[in-house]
């Protein structure tokens, strides 16, 4: 098998890969003659693998050997990178990242996701609303809809993506409500992180599975005429 360096040219996009989020800055381009290895088998066959740059402390050139390139998530391209000059995701971006992560083999979860964009420079960026003068502020109270499938003995529950914040969790009652408690809070550090204090959700939900996870990530006491659902 050969192996090239296909260094790339900036601006660099932003990418996931294999766990690592960093700079795509360079491939390796790895070549088999399938011929040789399945008589079935006619011409080249080759596999590319991205080189990260990410940020910090880290060296450059981390290569993420258990990912393809065609396999990997674009956060940013390169030349929106360019133009913002310092880049920045929306909630909703942000969200369809921690989405894709969920779905991974080893997810780096919400506060991991946030530290690795922020050693890119790179920022989350809340709504922004106005209040009665026209004077523009940063949205800090969300609703958020949780869909549940299930019983309380196992669930298994999941945000809109499309309100801006994604949440998720399996396991029973008890361990969905710790799971999307832990999450909250990793919100909340994010949000803190970026000097943005004050972020408040309210949790709801039209499904009657499992009511008292609502109620207490709301910090509420489930209504005693409910329990019966729960």
């Amino acid at each position: 098998m050969d192996r090239h360096l296909l260094k790339l040219e900036p601006p660099y996009s932003i990418i996931y890969a294999d766990g690592m989020i960093g700079r795509h800055i360079a491939n390796i381009i790895c070549t088999d003659y399938t011929q040789e290895n399945n008589p079935d088998a006619d011409g080249l066959y080759t596999e590319t693998y991205p080189v990260l740059d990410c940020g910090g402390l880290t060296p450059a050139g981390s290569v993420a050997a258990g990912s393809m390139v065609e396999d990997c998530r674009v956060i940013l391209p390169g030349k929106a990178v360019e133009r913002e000059g310092a880049p920045s995701l929306t909630l909703y971006q942000f969200a369809r990242l921690v989405e894709f992560d969920s779905l991974q083999r080893l997810p780096l979860e919400h506060w991991n996701l946030f530290e690795r964009l922020a050693g890119l420079g790179v920022r989350i960026v809340p709504e922004t609303e106005k209040n009665e003068h026209g004077v523009e502020f940063e949205r800090m109270e969300y609703e958020i809809s949780l869909s549940m499938l299930g019983n309380h003995e196992h669930l298994s529950v999941k945000s809109n993506v499309y309100q801006g914040f994604y949440f998720y969790a399996d396991g029973t009652s008890e361990e969905c409500f710790r799971q999307l408690d832990d999450q909250k809070h990793a919100y909340v550090a994010i949000f803190d992180e970026q000097g943005l204090f004050g972020l408040k959700f309210h949790f709801q939900s039209s499904d009657m599975t499992c009511l008292s996870v609502v109620a207490r990530l709301n910090g509420e006491e489930l209504d005693p005429k409910l329990k019966i659902f729960d």
